[in-house]
């Protein structure tokens, strides 16, 4: 019965607590950056043209080593 009762005010304590943490975070506002600004002035047009021209290689090559290692492990 004791146990109990101590249970219960340590469960209802638990959530007055996190009940107030929360709503004191609520009240600080937080500045989010501006994307758009930083996306502009990210790569230039050969820039890109260059990353997406080595990822299509990445991509072929990890096709290659994955069909490679699948036959090696069946090989076992």
């Amino acid at each position: 019965m004791i146990v109990r009762r101590i249970s219960m005010f340590l469960g209802v304590a638990g959530w007055l607590a996190m009940s107030a943490a929360l709503s004191g975070c609520a009240s600080v506002p937080t500045a989010l950056p501006d994307l758009a600004q930083k996306s502009a002035a990210g790569m230039t047009p050969e820039e890109q043209e260059a990353a997406v021209e080595e990822m299509t290689k990445r991509r072929v090559s990890h096709e290659q080593d994955a069909v490679e290692q699948i036959r090696s492990q069946r090989d076992i």
